[in-house]
């Protein structure tokens, strides 16, 4: 029998050659059994999650079947974004829809390992399900100069994805709230974030080419995931 200190070094060890991703996805794979009262934990990738009953919004209609249980967005990480395909014209084909919960606990994103463009959602709660979900090409980059630093986050959803039908795609679903599905990020220009595509929305003159990512206060931050905005740090 082994002892407890070579089991924990042992999966030290293990822990060290892997991934971050693979070592979270671990972690967490371990955690099942210690967090059973806290609903079960969800793979919300493609070939795993089903449509919800009701597009559109998180309907309690869902969760009929869990006591006490409603329904609500997963508001950290409650989008699912990855490439599917690229198209005739080279571009490439973004797949997105918004993820559902039943008694939600909370859920984890972290960069994918399995090879396709795209996050690795798990989710804690009593079920999960998909709504909004769209096939749109993703915006490519653009050389347009930013207005300032400032307006980067605003320049991404109302500009890079500000067509109609990634404009009605980004939105959060009816109810609910948290962080949007677009993040942004200023550095050399103002880069867009949609899963793990990285998308230069405006550039940046000479003058301002050594703007910073910027930090939001704890005031500004509340108000803008309420908002569903993000800043990518």
């Amino acid at each position: 029998m082994w002892s407890s200190s070579v089991v924990i070094g042992t999966l030290a060890t293990t822990m060290t050659r892997l991934s971050k991703g693979a070592t979270f996805r671990l972690l967490l794979l371990l955690s099942v059994g210690f967090d059973r009262c806290q609903g079960e934990l969800f793979d919300a990738a493609p070939e795993h999650i089903k449509p919800c009953a009701v597009n559109g919004k998180c309907d309690d209609g869902e969760c009929v079947a869990f006591a006490n249980s409603t329904a609500s967005f997963v508001g950290n990480g409650g989008f699912y974004q990855y490439v599917s395909n690229i198209d005739a014209d080279g571009r490439e084909i973004g797949i997105q829809y918004a993820i559902c919960a039943c008694n939600y606990k909370w859920s984890k994103t972290f960069g994918s390992d399995t090879g396709k463009s795209g996050t690795d959602i798990f989710v804690r709660a009593d079920s999960i399900c998909k709504i909004n979900e769209y096939e749109l090409p993703l915006p490519e980059d653009s050389a347009t100069p930013c207005i300032d630093k400032d307006s980067c986050h605003s320049h991404c959803n109302d500009v890079t994805f500000g067509t109609s039908d990634w404009a009605e795609a980004i939105k959060l679903p009816e109810g609910g709230y948290g962080f949007g599905a677009i993040r942004s990020k200023t550095d050399e220009d103002c880069v867009c974030a949609w899963g793990e595509e990285r998308i230069v929305g405006c550039t940046f003159s000479s003058e301002t080419s050594d703007a910073k990512p910027i930090v939001a206060s704890g005031l500004v931050f509340t108000t803008a995931a309420v908002m569903g905005v993000m800043t990518l740090m």
